[in-house]
């Protein structure tokens, strides 16, 4: 996902806000330590809503997915600091979309004749329909079939092993078509105006 730092399983939205220090620091001096700390959280809480936003409006234009769907990836963020710098983190985290539940899908009922395939054809991208691989190689290594509309496959091979959901992409494995310098400078943006914001709302508190 362009602009998101990959993690184990998830991706993360990275803001570096040290430019920001001179003015973070001076009111921490004029603060009352839980009115500081509340500013700070606050102003974190709004750099969240505001990638969710940008999940929410970007990534539904690329795939077949709903707004509420994607957002519903985006985790809580938290700073992340060290040797005189700082910055906004936001999780991207969620699951990966069932073929034929979050992602429609369509084919034949049922496990194929032996040595037949069952073409499944699933519509992942917006606007576009693929045929899915021969065999699940990421969950198993085994062919997918349908049943009830939604695809399965074996974990492994043979009638007693358990079937599981065919999964296609989570958000974290979405690119978007927004480069990584826009999707900063409009968290960075959002940052400054809320700290100001937060700032006034809670002097002297």
């Amino acid at each position: 996902m362009p602009g998101f730092n990959k993690n184990y399983g998830g991706a993360s939205v990275y803001v570096d806000i040290s430019d920001l220090m001179d003015t973070i620091n001076m009111m921490k001096i004029a603060m009352s330590s839980p009115a500081f700390d509340e500013m700070l959280r606050r102003t974190f809480n709004d750099a969240g809503k505001k990638v969710k936003s940008i999940i929410r409006k970007e990534v539904p234009k690329e795939y077949a997915v709903t707004a509420a769907w994607a957002g519903s990836a985006v985790g809580w963020p938290k700073s992340q600091g060290g040797a005189g710098r700082i910055g906004v983190v936001v999780p991207i985290n969620g699951t990966r979309g069932s073929i034929g539940g979050r992602f429609k899908a369509s084919g034949p009922r049922g496990r194929p004749a032996k040595g037949r395939r069952a073409k499944i054809n699933a519509k992942i991208l917006k606007g576009q329909s693929s045929t899915m691989p021969a065999t699940m190689d990421h969950q198993g290594g085994q062919p997918p079939f349908m049943v009830g509309g939604v695809a399965f496959t074996r974990k492994y091979k043979g009638k007693s092993h358990p079937i599981v959901h065919v999964v296609g992409l989570g958000v974290p494995q979405m690119p978007i078509n927004k480069s990584e310098e826009d999707v900063q400078r409009e968290i960075k943006e959002v940052v400054e105006k809320r700290l100001v914001h937060h700032f006034g709302q809670l002097f002297g508190k």
